[in-house]
């Protein structure tokens, strides 16, 4: 055997080592040193390509490098824009060199040697084959199967044969058939090994009859009639025959003994001939992309000048291009010339496989970021020489594809290549779907590397984009001469299914009820450049989910963003049941075909509906209507405006789809919604959000006997008190509803949900703390009744009027009181039949001009009694109002007795008479304020004279007030007032005084009385003029938690003279006792006994006057409570630090 020879040629730069198997150096020539040994040529390159360093970059739109150049073409100076310029480029990059490649060619037969000369050698390199690992077959579709078994393919490797006869064969045969010809592969091994054991003549002759016999037997079975396939069956056999015959003769010279069942191996013995493997040493393999071993097929040579060429004064650099070997007129020619696109998105001409990797079997680590990475590398032997793989049903044998490629040259300063291949199927555990690699003088300039997977949850199949990119920038902006082309990578998904369609049924759960889009689009088809995946911890999943915590597994699920925390936000449009088309956005996750399956996909769906996605996972809507439920002309109440919407990820209730590429493993849901609900909005007046989820059983079985189809999520009052008024619905009642679900006939549901769902409404449910008149409880007063049209049951429902243009939302209802209920204060059926009506009906037009609003309230036939001293006799009660407008007010009391008095008031009824029976219908002195109406009348009476007894300033007044602030009404009878009492006088001795009285439904509220007694003497001289008096009398108040009754005396004197001067005196004695139940500064009883003294004098001298007032009060008995805890700490702040210095 020759020694290596190491060739350089400075004058084109050719490095070559050369290498001799089973030929020697005889004098000038290089001859065979066995004749009967096959002789082989290695041709050693020197290292083709590198790894370098590539930098992450972000931009704002997508720019290939073609347009990266053209922007940049003929600067000269830094650019100056914002984002251009990378901040984040190093002095320098990372470079690692690759191995050294080989092309070993086998010396055909009859060649029994060539010169020793450079050309000689090279012309070799030209014309000789190539010898190859077993694994670089041509693909399938790229066979001729006629006359297989003259063209030799077993001759040599059992490997190469397991591979082809898979190829020719395994997808072409029948379950049944692929049975039958293993079977009569194993009895064909059977009797060859016999015959060679016995050394039996003419071993193929006996083959071949045994092999048309099966060719007989078995075409039946397989269904494989045509002619042309008969060579295609009589070399499967043949093949099968060959392996199962050398693989026992294998296995009996390891020691093993005993009877072998031959028909149970096939095929699973040929699975570790199958497996990838690092090719021989003498065997073809070019390292190139970097750390991917790469061979040709059995139909690529290549070819280069055998001399340096030289143009114009300048060598060009020697090269050894890949074509396809050609034999012309019994010269072999290699056609390297680019082979055309094809449609199938490759190129005619050569291709290659990635028959090893040195990170296919080992746990590796990349170091720095490359344009492939390890799994990348991994990925692309198992695409084009995976023999041993299944696709991903885990069932079907895979066939490897080998990568199309349109130019292959190798240099002394590094090798060309482009290359590029889409792959499907794939095999399992490989999403990488498509590669394009462009490289240079052994430098790459652009790579492309495509994953397949889904946007989670929706479904949506899309493909994220790896592109390394060579752009030339600035390092420093300071220095226009500081430019370089640093490798540049950038990540973005492109979508591949824009729409996604759910009909409902299975397997989507719930029949699809609880997702209300029946059709969900991705509104973008490329997304803008996006961080690297996993580049920052938010955007991953929960470290358990990563067997490595590197960015080839963190690209198999994870957020995308746009770097510094800012999700990516997919714009989606959703489809209702109605036809609606709902714009939203919202942050979705990546998720790699690989993870479309057990366990992976179950972890990713807890990730998103956990605690940690709570945000994300919320789409904002914007208050866009939503048909929630399937709508029918009965119950057409189904389309919910919402806020945003909840969106949560639930398995299917059977798999998708044959294979983990086909469809997601998982459906979309709504969870909780923020929900607009226009009909509570309207009718309390104000702005109110309302978190709703999908009714349970609806989402179980649909639409049941009341029809409900959401749940409202922690149910919030209606408000109607002083933060919301209760006009908006009625002075009548004041509601306190709680909403607790939606009914698509009945529109919103209070109480618990199970009774509505049963189609029962009871009032307890609807108003649990309503009250009637602000007091008289509804719950109390309402009947249970069946859900129905019989208009007794509560709606609040909301409809569109074409006609007037107009939508309409009203909320009413109507009962009739069971005659003789007694509650306390309040009698129904008292007359007549007491109806109870409230409506508020809401009318906003569709031109955007403002709503109308119109309020009504009715109850009839009804006592009020005020703790027994009053009853009122209403027969019939009524509020309307319009668009905030004076409200119209009807009290209607009974003619006959519309107002009594009872109890210790009973002497008053002579009174009555004095009262008009319709004296509070719409008054004059009607005062609608905030706080409610008030409606009162004030009748006056003339004096009454007896002799010397006089009866003066009289007054008799009676009010309703009708509060808005839920309070109870209430009524004020009065007898003159504080302010303007009422007179008696005999003689020159006179008294006067007032009575008040406030009560309402609960019982007497107020009373507050004055009685005085006294004498006067006036005298008038004419020049001079006096007056005395005194009196005294007492003043009695009650009102709540306070008593306050006062005892008094009084004198005063007035003096005149000629009008000119005057003088008055007035001297006050009173004497107070005074209760409070409960203390307003610390909440327990307390009361005193106090004296005030006042004594005033006024002088006035013509227009000058002026007054002297002295005034002393004393506490004779009573105190407030003992002092509390809180007295002891006038400071909030003191007490503060205390605690602060113990804690």
């Amino acid at each position: 055997m020759a020694p290596p020879l190491q060739v350089i040629r400075p004058a084109d730069l050719l490095v070559l080592e050369f290498q001799f198997i089973n030929l020697h150096r005889s004098g000038a020539r290089l001859i065979r040193a066995n004749a009967g040994r096959p002789a082989y040529l290695i041709a050693t390159h020197q290292f083709q390509s590198v790894g370098e360093e590539a930098f992450p970059e972000i931009t704002g739109a997508n720019q290939t490098k073609m347009e990266a150049d053209q922007n940049l073409k003929g600067r000269k100076n830094p650019p100056q824009s914002a984002g251009v310029t990378p901040a984040n480029l190093p002095p320098q990059a990372k470079v690692r060199a690759a191995g050294s490649s080989r092309l070993v060619y086998e010396a055909p037969a009859g060649v029994d040697g060539l010169d020793w000369t450079l050309p000689s050698l090279l012309e070799a390199c030209r014309t000789w084959p190539l010898f190859l690992d077993g694994s670089a077959q041509p693909d399938p579709g790229d066979l001729r199967y006629h006359g297989v078994v003259k063209l030799g393919w077993i001759s040599r490797d059992l490997r190469s044969t397991v591979i082809l006869t898979r190829e020719a064969l395994g997808e072409r045969l029948s379950t049944d058939g692929r049975a039958a010809l293993d079977r009569v592969a194993a009895e064909l091994a059977r009797s060859g090994l016999a015959a060679a054991r016995d050394a039996a003549p003419n071993q193929s002759g006996l083959l071949a009859r045994r092999a048309s016999a099966a060719i007989r037997q078995l075409l039946p079975v397989s269904g494989q009639q045509e002619e042309g396939r008969v060579d295609h069956v009589a070399a499967a056999i043949y093949v099968r025959a060959q392996a199962s015959r050398r693989a026992l003769i294998d296995v009996q010279r390891g020691g093993v003994s005993g009877v072998f069942d031959l028909a149970r191996l096939p095929p699973e013995i040929f699975i570790d001939f199958l497996k990838p493997d690092p090719p021989g040493e003498h065997e073809t393999a070019l390292e190139m992309p970097y750390r991917l071993i790469a061979s040709p097929l059995k139909t690529a040579g290549f070819t280069h000048a055998l001399a340096p060429v030289t143009h114009g004064g300048r060598t060009e650099l020697w090269h050894s291009r890949m074509g396809t070997r050609l034999l012309r007129d019994g010269q072999v020619h290699v056609d390297d010339r680019p082979g055309a696109p094809t449609d199938s998105g490759g190129w005619k001409g050569e291709k290659l496989r990635f028959i090893w990797s040195p990170d296919y079997r080992k746990d590796t680590q990349d170091g720095f970021r490359k344009p492939l990475d390890k799994l990348d590398r991994q990925m692309l032997v198992k695409l084009t020489a995976g023999y041993d793989e299944k696709r991903q049903d885990g069932v079907t044998p895979f066939t490897p594809r080998a990568a199309y490629v349109r130019r292959l040259m190798l240099t002394a300063l590094g090798g060309d290549l482009e290359a590029h291949r889409k792959f499907d199927p794939r095999p399992q555990g490989v999403d990488l779907s498509a590669w394009t690699h462009r490289a240079a003088i052994g430098r790459d300039y652009f790579v492309r590397v495509e994953y397949s997977g889904f946007l989670f949850p929706f479904g949506h199949r899309a493909t994220l984009v790896k592109l390394t990119e060579r752009k030339f920038q600035w390092r420093d902006p300071a220095k226009q001469d500081d430019r370089v082309a640093f490798l540049r990578q950038r990540f973005f998904i492109v979508v591949r299914d824009k729409v996604i369609d759910y009909p409902g049924g299975s397997p989507q759960p719930h029949a699809g009820r609880s997702l209300p889009f029946v059709q969900v689009a991705c509104a973008v088809d490329v997304t803008p450049d996006l961080a690297p995946p996993g580049s920052a911890p938010a955007d991953r999943l929960p470290a358990d989910f990563y067997s490595e915590q590197i960015e080839a597994e963190f690209r198999q699920a994870f957020w995308p963003s746009r770097g510094g925390g800012v999700d990516y936000r997919f714009p989606m449009v959703g489809t209702d049941q109605a036809g609606r088309k709902i714009a939203f956005d919202m942050p979705l996750i990546f998720m790699s075909e690989l993870r479309n399956c057990s366990p992976h996909i179950g972890k990713v769906a807890v990730h998103w509906n956990g605690a940690a996605s709570a945000t994300r996972r919320v789409a904002p809507l914007g208050g866009q209507s939503v048909r929630m439920a399937p709508a029918s002309a009965e119950a057409a109440d189904v389309d919910v405006p919402l806020i945003d919407a909840e969106i949560r990820a639930i398995a299917p209730t059977s798999a998708i789809g044959a294979t983990p590429a086909a469809k997601l493993q998982q459906f979309p849901r709504f969870g909780q919604s923020t929900a607009k609900l226009a009909a509570i909005e309207r009718l309390i007046g104000q702005p109110r959000e309302d978190k709703i989820a999908f009714y349970e059983p609806f989402l179980a079985t649909g639409l049941g006997a009341g029809d409900l189809f959401a749940r409202i999520v922690g149910p919030a009052k209606l408000s109607f008190g002083s933060s919301a008024p209760s006009d908006a619905v009625g002075a009548i009642a004041t509601p306190d509803i709680t909403p607790s679900g939606l009914s698509a006939r009945h529109g919103v549901a209070s109480g618990p949900l199970a009774s509505f769902g049963a189609n029962s409404f009871n009032p307890s449910d609807f108003f649990p703390d309503a009250k009637l008149l602000g007091f008289f409880s509804l719950k109390t007063l309402l009947k249970a009744l069946p859900l129905g049209d019989t208009g007794d049951t509560p709606k609040i429902t909301t409809a569109e009027i074409p006609d007037l243009k107009l939508v309409r939302t009203r909320f009413a209802i109507t009962q009739t009181l069971d005659s003789g209920q007694a509650l306390p204060g309040l009698i129904t059926g008292a007359g007549g039949p007491t109806v109870f009506s409230l409506a508020t009906q809401i009318d906003t037009p569709l031109d955007g001009k403002p709503a109308s609003t119109t309020v009504t309230g009715v109850l009839t036939h009804f006592k009020i009694s005020l703790v027994g001293a009053l009853i009122l006799h209403f027969d019939r009660l009524n509020f309307r109002t319009v668009d905030g407008r004076k409200p119209d007010v009807d009290v209607d009391l009974n003619p006959e007795t519309g107002v009594t008095f009872g109890g210790p008031l009973e002497f008053i009824n002579r009174l009555k008479d004095f009262i008009p029976a319709n004296g509070f219908s719409d008054p004059p002195n009607l005062d609608v304020t905030p706080a409610g109406i008030t409606a009162g009348y004030s009748l006056g009476l003339p004096t009454v004279q007896l002799g010397i007894l006089a009866l003066s300033n009289i007054s008799l007044g009676a009010a309703f007030s009708l509060p808005f602030t839920g309070g109870p009404p209430t009524a004020r009878f009065n007898f003159a007032e504080r302010q303007n009492t009422f007179n008696l006088t005999v003689s020159m001795f006179g008294g006067g005084g007032f009575v008040a009285l406030v009560a309402d439904t609960g019982g007497v509220r107020e009373i507050e009385a004055q009685l005085d007694f006294g004498a006067q003497i006036a005298i008038n001289l004419g020049v001079a003029s006096g007056s005395v008096y005194v009196k005294g009398g007492f003043y009695f108040h009650y009102a709540g938690d306070k008593i306050e009754f006062e005892g008094f005396v009084e004198m005063g004197g007035r003096l005149s003279v000629l009008g000119l001067v005057s003088v008055s005196m007035t001297f006050h004695l009173g004497l107070t006792y005074e209760l409070l139940e409960k203390s307003a500064n610390n909440g327990v009883r307390s009361s005193k006994l106090f004296g005030q003294a006042s004594l005033v004098v006024e002088i006035e001298i013509l227009f000058f006057s002026t007054s002297v007032s002295v005034s002393v009060e004393k506490t004779f008995i009573g105190s407030e409570a003992d002092p509390t805890f809180l007295d002891f700490v006038p400071e909030p702040a003191l007490w503060d630090e205390y605690c602060a210095a113990y804690a």
